[in-house]
Formats: structure tokens, sequence, C-alpha cells
């Protein structure tokens, strides 16, 4: 299902964008179940939901900044 969550976050980024930015979301089951500020309060959200259902946190930022911070990293 992390792989459907995925293709879900990236075939909406522009709306999430619009209507999420700079926010962390969580995403299950190909639907997004919340927004956060941080991702600390994300990721304590998602330990709560059910463990049945897997679940992708990411940042909603426009693909030109996810390139410079994820560069960062390398």
């Amino acid at each position: 299902m992390t792989n459907k969550n995925n293709l879900y976050f990236r075939n909406n980024l522009p709306d999430l964008v619009r209507n999420h930015f700079g926010k962390y979301v969580i995403i299950s089951d190909e639907t997004l179940k919340g927004e956060f500020d941080t991702f600390v309060d994300a990721y304590k959200a998602a330990a709560k939901m059910d463990a049945s259902h897997s679940f992708i946190i990411e940042q909603c930022i426009g693909d030109d900044l996810r390139e410079v911070m994820y560069s960062v990293y390398y």
C-alpha cells in the first residue's frame, strides 16, 4: 500500500501544495488523514492510527524546494 500512497501523493502534489503548503501530511489508504506543522506531530498522530494500515508522511512543498532540501542530505 505504501507505493499507492506515494503515487497518491505525487499525483495530488499540486493540490496538496496549494492547500497545505509547508505542512506535513499523513496519507493512508490513498487518503489524506491529517496535516501537521511538524514531522514529529505527524508521526505521533500516525503512531496512533490502526497498525494494519500503512502510511506515509510527506511535507507539502514543490519539487523545486524538495530538490534543494534533499540535496543537503547527499
